[in-house]
């Protein structure tokens, strides 16, 4: 039999019935009824869903959907006003060297390992590392007695210091670099040179240097320093080291360097397990090395060079020793020899 096209208004008889033959059927009406059916009568057909948009968020729905599946507005009510989201291209930022932002709220903003509003995961960030304060379109930065120090431009920040910052300029934490987006701020004036120092707001006194001036700089191979003060300096991947270094090669604690007051150094290995090297020598545990002046020492897999606080004094020249050399007292060459008289008897 040959294939029919069939315009239905009723329900043929012999619907469903063998020998019908197979035939396209036009169905209309409620329901997708068949043309002339009663309502609710109607065939087993596929229908076309049509997805319904959330007119808030934009997200596609299906049609038995009550709720937005993404803000959960429910369908048929009248949504609220929704206010636009801010450009962030216009919000004050610090953006780190792959491109990562972070955005600024007026007043203060923590910067630390933990719980911070700029939350920053790096090993050389302390938990409570500094403090940026934005006020009248400028950003003024204090360094919170961080162990590996905040920096703004080339100038380290002392505990407590308050330095503000422009647009453009570059603020370290730790070893992390971030540049200072100020939209529609200024730009550093020249006159201020690379950084303008602060005092604290009155009444509230910055906390004071708890060891003391640095004697002696590590130096990494990119420019970090990290300071060394008179005594017992530990070096190692935990933050609980007085100097932390993100190296999976590092030991939780790995060396120590022990500064004397004159500022001369000795780093001794505390028994780490893939150990520190001199040249291609490894040390001896819990054996002093003397650090002089540019020395390199490898930890882990880390270089680091020695450097003093002030370079020592240059040794005396000939002309300086001959004037210190007190050589033979003219008046003893000069001296007169007594004379012996004769003496009568």
């Amino acid at each position: 039999m040959d294939e029919r096209t069939l315009l239905e208004t009723n329900l043929p008889p012999d619907y469903g019935q063998p020998g019908v033959g197979e035939a396209t059927r036009v169905l209309s009406g409620p329901g997708m009824a068949p043309l002339g059916a009663p309502v609710g009568g109607g065939y087993e057909a596929t229908q076309q869903a049509i997805a319904v948009t959330c007119p808030v968020c934009g997200t596609p729905n299906g049609p038995a959907e009550r709720y937005c599946q993404d803000c959960g507005l429910l369908f048929g009510s009248t949504p609220a006003e929704v206010e636009p989201l801010p450009d962030l291209s216009q919000l004050p930022r610090l953006v780190d060297t792959a491109g990562r932002e972070f955005a600024l709220n007026p007043g203060p903003n923590s910067v630390g390992r933990d719980a911070a509003d700029l939350l920053i995961a790096d090993p050389t960030i302390s938990r409570r590392h500094a403090q940026v304060t934005l006020e009248g379109g400028q950003l003024v930065v204090e360094d919170l007695g961080s162990t590996n120090g905040t920096k703004v431009g080339d100038r380290r920040l002392d505990p407590g210091e308050r330095v503000a910052a422009f647009n453009g300029d570059t603020v370290r934490f730790g070893s992390v670099s971030l540049t200072l987006t100020l939209p529609g701020g200024e730009a550093r004036p020249a006159d201020l040179g690379p950084v303008e120092t602060q005092p604290a707001p009155a009444g509230e006194a910055a906390p004071a240097t708890v060891r003391g001036a640095a004697l002696g700089f590590l130096v990494l191979g990119d420019g970090t320093e990290f300071p060394l003060y008179e005594g017992v300096n530990s070096i190692g991947r935990r933050s609980a080291n007085q100097i932390t270094l993100a190296d999976a090669f590092m030991s939780g604690k790995h060396a120590e360097v022990l500064v004397q007051a004159d500022g001369t150094a000795q780093l001794v290995d505390v028994g780490s397990t893939n150990g520190s090297f001199l040249g291609e020598e490894r040390l001896a545990p819990h054996a002093p090395l003397a650090l002089t002046e540019g020395l390199t020492v490898r930890l882990g897999k880390t270089p680091v060079t020695f450097r003093a606080a002030a370079p020592p004094p240059a040794p005396p020249g000939p002309e300086a020793e001959a004037a210190s050399d007190p050589g033979v007292d003219p008046l003893a060459e000069s001296a007169v020899e007594p004379t012996m008289m004769p003496v009568s008897g």
